[in-house]
């Protein structure tokens, strides 16, 4: 079995094949070989496969970004005067926070005719 990586905090959790779990950063690995050696396998590996980059990244939530709800919104005003279906601000900001990927057309007539 080969060691398993996972990705948490802005860090790189490694579980070795031992079973010992460490954690990986640009600074260095929680292992007694890299605190010996200033390098070991983990370590290696995570940098080699770009774990530690990846780590470091700044994550956000793109479906929750600002510009990403402010075109749903944009859509679904577009989607409601094409349909002739009357809504205020308040419809749209409601419509946009229950709007998910699976819903079809018609479903989202149904909720907008009712809501």
């Amino acid at each position: 079995m080969a060691d398993q990586y996972a990705i948490k905090d802005k860090t790189v959790i490694c579980q070795s094949e031992s079973g010992s779990t460490y954690i990986i950063t640009r600074a260095g690995c929680s292992c007694t070989g890299y605190a010996y050696r200033r390098i070991c396998r983990h370590y290696k590996e995570a940098e080699y496969r770009g774990l530690i980059e990846q780590a470091e990244r700044p994550r956000t939530l793109l479906l929750r970004s600002p510009m990403i709800i402010a075109s749903r919104k944009k859509a679904i005003v577009d989607y409601l005067t094409k349909n002739k279906i009357p809504f205020t601000n308040k419809k749209v900001d409601k419509l946009e926070s229950v709007l998910n990927i699976n819903m079809t057309p018609e479903e989202f007539s149904q909720l907008a005719k009712s809501t």
